[in-house]
């Protein structure tokens, strides 16, 4: 009913996060050349999501695609890591 910000137990984290998840593998997949910062994907990726995520579910829903190979992490020129959609491996190399 109300729209207080509740702690509601860390029984059901996982479940949260594959929740978390869930949205984020939507939005990546509808937007293939998205990449952004933690925070930029718990502020604009996430935008709507009610309740909102916390930083630790966002982080383990990011986790979690990151080792089903969905998305990748990579550091940029000044330093800041970004969350984007992993791209396929490339054989050879050079």
């Amino acid at each position: 009913m109300g729209n207080g910000e509740h702690g509601t137990g860390g029984g059901n984290r996982l479940g949260r996060a594959a929740d978390v998840a869930a949205v984020l593998r939507a939005y990546v997949l509808q937007r293939p050349g998205a990449a952004d910062t933690f925070r930029g994907v718990s502020e604009w990726w996430l935008a709507g999501l009610e309740p909102p995520a916390t930083l630790a579910d966002t982080l383990a829903a990011l986790e979690l695609l990151e080792r089903e190979g969905l998305l990748e992490r990579i550091r940029v020129d000044d330093g800041a890591e970004l969350w984007r959609r992993a791209r396929p491996s490339k054989a050879g190399g050079g």
